[in-house]
């Protein structure tokens, strides 16, 4: 397989270094966005070999120069270790463009109830103060927020969206939210197993390859639909998820907004796994409740 041929070019450029390592053989792979990861260890420590092929260099030095950005402002994010003073590398395959980096490992546990989810919620409202000041670099960054992103999704998967739910009503309630120019640095991809959790408390972020300007409600409607879909909350929580945000954050959260973020990636999910999921009724009876608050 070529990730192995990858591997073998990233393992010569540490050898090259005198970097002593071990690398696990388990390699998973992301067909999305054609990225691999392997879990190494380095003088001890375990780090995660994060790589993309084809991917702009300019994009993965922002997700770093993110990361360094909340780090310093008290934000828990992985360190990132430097291999011949570069926080990423890059490497050529066959004519594709290979780039690299090595993120330490953060652990936790599978403590997930509906206080953990406060405490995460509060934890995430922090980090979001801290990067509305984050000035961004490449405005390649730029993206859709949900709500657009869900006007599309509606447009485009008309089948789908009839089988999960009333269309027309969904069209209405997505027209109704005014979509603002409010543009932060989010996180954008806040499911269970990027927030990292210990003994029921959030302890810190990880993967922020998704990182992007979008709005604060992307964020807290991804980590809803995470507990939603393992059945750690229910959608009478969400109403103090998002006191529990204004509490801490003196941005004000779009109730509606972060609802149909939820509908989002709900949808979105559904469009991905269609062949692979048992009980779609589920996921139906979500967003009929999540159109309903």
């Amino acid at each position: 397989m070529f990730w192995d041929e990858i591997y073998c070019q990233i393992n010569a450029l540490l050898l090259h270094c005198q970097i002593n390592f071990y690398s696990t053989n388990d390699i998973y792979y992301n067909p999305v966005d054609s990225s691999s990861v392997r879990l190494y260890l380095i003088n001890d420590v375990k780090y995660y070999a994060k790589v993309f092929l084809n991917r702009d260099p300019k994009l993965v030095h922002e997700e770093l120069t993110f990361m360094r950005y909340l780090k310093k402002n008290d934000i828990m994010v992985p360190g990132v270790l430097l291999i011949d003073k570069n926080e990423f590398n890059e490497i050529s395959y066959n004519g594709n463009k290979v780039v690299f980096f090595f993120a330490r490992e953060v652990s936790g546990d599978d403590v997930v109830d509906r206080e953990t989810l406060f405490d995460i919620v509060r934890n995430i409202a922090k980090m979001h103060s801290v990067s509305r000041k984050y000035k961004i670099e490449n405005k390649e960054r730029l993206a859709k927020c949900n709500i657009e992103r869900l006007h599309l999704l509606v447009k485009d998967s008309k089948k789908l969206v009839d089988k999960m739910c009333s269309r027309k009503k969904l069209e209405l309630i997505i027209n109704e939210v005014d979509v603002k120019n409010k543009y932060s640095m989010i996180h954008g991809d806040l499911h269970k197993k990027n927030i990292i959790t210990r003994k029921g408390k959030f302890y810190g972020l990880i993967d922020f390859s998704d990182c992007r300007l979008g709005h604060f409600e992307d964020d807290i409607g991804k980590i809803v639909q995470s507990f939603l879909t393992v059945k750690a909350c229910n959608i009478g929580d969400v109403k103090k998820v998002i006191r529990e945000y204004n509490s801490v954050n003196n941005y004000i959260l779009n109730t509606k907004e972060v609802l149909l973020s939820c509908v989002y990636h709900i949808l979105y999910f559904v469009n991905v796994n269609y062949d692979y999921i048992s009980d779609i009724e589920q996921y139906s009876h979500t967003i009929e409740l999540c159109m309903q608050e």
